[in-house]
């Protein structure tokens, strides 16, 4: 608990920092450069290939994650990452503990500049509610951009984030049925056309230039109850 890492330089590593614990807690993660050990000027992807996306083939895992977290009250703010399978995750736990001082909550997660990823540019997956992923910006990633696969009930916040480039169309991975999704203020140079269900999801004042990536829709909002809205 009250871990702090600040102005370190991660390079030629598997993984930066992690924890799967869920007695983390309030750990500080904030200006650090992470530089993973894959492929610097190619998009690889892990599945995307297969449907003819990324013409490289699938990748070696030689980097996982630059940060993974688990527990509550985690700080992730101003570090640049790059060359990983994905760059910030809270852990795909599973079910959430019962205590409530061992759940994914109360995390930040702002202000990163993210690059070239196999996976993903930031997970929520496993969180459980009161997180928000803010003012981040990510280029480049082969299979999505932001994932919430599931977060358990919310609410989870998507605020002001920048996504340049995600050939599979699924800037925001909403899958594995989530709930509590507010998506506000985003701008996003790519399509959004996942469409697996979710529920009680808001969105407002997102900007979505989409380039037609997947022959597919530039946005879908397949809502699966009547609590949910956008403008």
């Amino acid at each position: 608990s009250n871990l702090t890492i600040r102005n370190c330089r991660f390079e030629d590593v598997g993984e930066g920092i992690r924890t799967e614990y869920a007695g983390s807690k309030n750990f500080l993660i904030q200006d650090n450069v992470m530089i993973g050990r894959d492929d610097r000027y190619r998009m690889y992807g892990w599945a995307a290939h297969r449907e003819g996306l990324i013409p490289y083939g699938t990748h070696l895992m030689d980097s996982y994650y630059g940060i993974m977290i688990y527990g509550p009250g985690h700080v992730i703010a101003n570090n640049s990452i790059a060359f990983f399978h994905d760059a910030i995750g809270v852990s795909t736990y599973g079910t959430p503990e019962k205590e409530q001082d061992l759940k994914a909550v109360s995390i930040d997660i702002y202000n990163n500049d993210l690059h070239l990823m196999v996976d993903d540019f930031i997970e929520a997956d496993g969180g459980v509610h009161n997180i928000r992923v803010m003012r981040n910006r990510g280029i480049n990633a082969a299979e999505s951009g932001i994932s919430a696969q599931p977060v358990f009930g919310g609410p989870i916040y998507f605020y002001r984030n920048i996504a340049y480039n995600i050939p599979k169309g699924s800037t925001f991975k909403f899958s594995a049925k989530p709930a509590g999704l507010f998506v506000f203020n985003n701008t996003l140079i790519t399509d959004q056309a996942r469409t697996e269900p979710y529920s009680n999801s808001h969105w407002r004042n997102n900007l979505f230039l989409g380039v037609d990536l997947t022959g597919r829709e530039i946005m879908a909002w397949p809502n699966a109850t009547e609590a949910y809205s956008s403008d």
